[in-house]
């Protein structure tokens, strides 16, 4: 069958983009590649996918037909665009793609991680630059394991997830997506990870997987040890060796953020919120298999073992890294998200807020003021960005 998407551009230099380029490349998509660092990058990538006893399974390459930091150049080549980027610079990359445009161009947009409200930054785009034709999505989760072995040469994947969701902005993209692009994108390689569709982005938004676990690990990893090790034989696996207090703080916020969803669903009884998930419900659903507890969850994970501590070398050792994705994206394009949809229902959030207040002292950026409300110079995802009616971001 004949591709209706065949022009694909990649935008960004992260983990994602290293396994989904020579996954695409390799089924006949024109890849191109949008990157800060294009003349770090080989046209052609090496992708292994190994199991979780770290036995090879297969080798592919796939090819990128342009490697470019010239924005303007290859989006109006383009018949999609894919982000593989952290979250907080999300409505960054939207302005800037969306800048490129002609009001009557066509395009899609989409993300492989739905995290942040997506859809509230392309529409924001969308409606600056008078454009009409702009369809747009994002996917749930990452739909696979992935990590990189050499950058911009080699990467690994560790297995998909059996189930992945995505969220579209219309009826026809999501058909058109399914005709090849989505499985092309996983099920085709992996033989599983097949994409079923989200009601809505909001649930994508308020459904929970790293802006939970990666603050919560954090804050217990700084408790034990302050964040900091002398050797780098110290540092323990970030999800091998959790903890049964990281898991305990897990079920505690996530205890607050049902609050939140709750009180949404009460809110808006019209819209379908059947998968705006908590912790487990998501984790039981993106995998298939009996998740017992939390601590269980990361423990028996078949995909998550080799995965390592995100830190950076000191004159002292070795320390967690503060600019890391697990601070600016899961703080402040997650929790903070949740925090502000609290705030706009009046729902009090006791140990988000502490978690928030541990954060704010971490990073040194201010992020409730003394009333535990969200600080109103804060650069971060938040409903109260965006002038859109709030009940229309609540419900799609």
């Amino acid at each position: 069958m004949e591709k209706n998407i065949k022009n694909v551009t990649i935008i960004g230099g992260g983990n994602s983009a290293h396994v989904i380029i020579p996954i695409l490349a390799k089924q006949g998509y024109n890849v191109t590649l949008l990157t800060r660092k294009p003349r770090k990058w080989k046209s052609t990538i090496t992708l292994d996918y190994i199991d979780a006893n770290n036995k090879l399974l297969k080798t592919i390459k796939g090819n990128i037909a342009k490697i470019s930091d010239n924005y303007p150049e290859v989006i109006n080549k383009s018949d999609l665009v894919l982000l593989c980027l952290p979250v907080h610079v999300y409505p960054e990359i939207v302005d800037r793609v969306c800048r490129c445009l002609k009001e009557d161009r066509n395009l899609v947009i989409g993300t492989i991680y739905g995290q942040g409200g997506f859809n509230w930054m392309v529409e924001k785009a969308m409606k600056e630059y008078h454009l009409t034709k702009i369809e747009y999505f994002a996917f749930g989760l990452i739909p696979f394991i992935c990590r990189i072995k050499l950058y911009g040469h080699e990467a690994a994947t560790y297995g998909s997830k059996q189930k992945n969701l995505v969220a579209t902005s219309s009826d026809e993209l999501y058909t058109k997506l399914s005709m090849s692009f989505l499985d092309d994108c996983c099920y085709n390689f992996f033989h599983e990870g097949k994409f079923y569709r989200a009601p809505n982005f909001i649930s994508l938004t308020l459904s929970v997987d790293n802006q939970l676990i990666h603050p919560c690990r954090l804050y217990d990893l700084y408790k034990r040890h302050n964040g900091r090790w002398s050797s780098i034989d110290e540092i323990p696996y970030f999800y091998q060796d959790f903890t049964h207090s990281a898991a305990d703080t897990m079920q505690l916020i996530d205890d607050d953020l049902d609050k939140v969803r709750n009180a949404v669903k009460a809110k808006y009884q019209t819209a379908d919120y059947s998968l705006m998930l908590n912790y487990l419900d998501l984790e039981k659903y993106s995998y298939t298999f009996p998740i017992t507890s939390i601590y269980d969850s990361f423990i028996n994970s078949p995909t998550l073992q080799n995965i390592k501590t995100p830190v950076i070398k000191t004159p002292n050792g070795y320390e967690i890294s503060k600019k890391s994705r697990f601070f600016t994206d899961d703080i402040f394009y997650g929790l903070c998200i949740f925090k502000s949809v609290a705030q706009y229902l009046e729902i009090e959030t006791s140990y988000l807020d502490a978690l928030l207040r541990w954060a704010e002292k971490t990073t040194g950026i201010l992020i409730l003021d003394k009333d535990n409300k969200l600080n109103k110079n804060l650069t971060s995802g938040s409903i109260f960005k965006y002038d859109f009616d709030k009940k229309d971001m609540l419900t799609k």
